[in-house]
């Protein structure tokens, strides 16, 4: 299977010290290369990984003196993930809200993993997509959405 998987930009993959999303994004990644799919990992470049890297940034936000704002760069990241559907049978979105905005425009099928508190914001982009599954970390993060179709409840590990 040819999969995207698009990180966030706050951290290198795996992170260097702390770090949560990426240090799931990492595990997700290598194990997914390690059965045979064909992984192309949406990251820093100061990633490392066994799987195409593909980068916007030389350097995660917070050692990158050029990324002012984060968010146009975590926007831009993603958009380019989406342009590229058809490289794909999968894109997984780790990028907070941004993938919502992309997946009705292509054929290719997203998961979007919910690693944040969502808020009535998420809620009313996840409500306006049809072609995307949500994933979330646990049931009281999910209860907002209960009439959102395509969710899922899987916990971390």
């Amino acid at each position: 299977m040819r999969i995207a998987e698009i990180s966030t930009l706050h951290r290198p993959v795996p992170p260097v010290g702390e770090g949560s999303i990426e240090s799931l994004v990492s595990t997700l990644t290598e194990g997914l290369v390690e059965r045979g799919h064909e992984v192309t990992l949406f990251a820093s470049a100061d990633s490392e990984t066994n799987a195409r890297l593909w980068s916007p940034v030389p350097l995660e936000r917070h050692r990158n003196p050029d990324a002012w704002d984060w968010q146009v760069y975590e926007a831009f990241q993603v958009r380019e993930a989406f342009r590229m559907w058809e490289e794909f049978d999968l894109i997984h979105c780790h990028s907070y809200h941004f993938g919502l905005l992309y997946c009705d425009l292509v054929p290719t099928p997203s998961l979007h993993s919910v690693h944040i508190e969502p808020g009535p914001d998420y809620r009313f982009l996840a409500e306006s997509t049809t072609n995307r599954s949500l994933h979330f970390c646990s049931r009281f993060q999910a209860r907002e959405f209960e009439r959102v179709e395509g969710i899922e409840v899987i916990p971390h590990g």
